[in-house]
């Protein structure tokens, strides 16, 4: 089964991962993406400080126009978390375009994605089984994405499929 796998000594093998880790490129690649999560944290506060008071007022309007409606409340209070969100997606799309990927912004863009998520679910839903079946979907879907397995996972759910006259009916809908 693992004859495919070379046959180093463990010595060798922790060698070469601390060459690469230890190697000037990595270690300026990782320095500049902790840099970019660090000033787009810093951004999204700013951005949450320079609109505070235009969000308060829209979640206040919202809340007397829809009484029930607690949306806009949450929204307003887990803005800090969307604006991260936002920001790190954007610097991850740059950082794609640019240097080739930055796995992890990515990585820090998915955290806040799926922190925001758990938030948001908890404080909107009023049943406990459904907070928890929202929050093990939002990290089974985190670590498929986290392990590169969510392209094929959603091909695999969308094959699965039963086709009745026209309509197409599939595991991943």
């Amino acid at each position: 089964m693992f004859d495919a796998l070379p046959q180093l000594p463990l010595n060798e093998w922790a060698g070469r991962i601390t060459a690469w880790i230890g190697s000037r490129q990595t270690l300026q690649s990782l320095a500049l993406q902790l840099a970019v999560i660090a000033a787009m944290l810093l951004g999204a506060w700013g951005l949450r400080v320079v609109t505070r008071a235009w969000t308060l007022r829209a979640a206040e309007a919202a809340q007397r126009r829809f009484p029930g409606w607690r949306l806009a409340t949450v929204a307003h209070r887990n803005l800090p978390l969307l604006y991260a969100w936002l920001l790190l997606a954007i610097a991850a799309r740059i950082g794609f375009e640019w240097r080739g990927g930055w796995r992890v912004v990515e990585i820090a863009g998915d955290l806040t994605a799926l922190w925001l998520v758990l938030r948001v679910s908890t404080e909107l839903l009023h049943d406990t089984l459904a907070v928890r079946l929202v929050a093990a979907l939002a990290v089974v879907i985190f670590a498929l994405n986290l392990l590169g397995l969510l392209a094929p996972a959603e091909s695999a759910l969308d094959n699965m499929a039963v086709t009745l006259g026209t309509l197409r009916l599939s595991l991943l809908m």
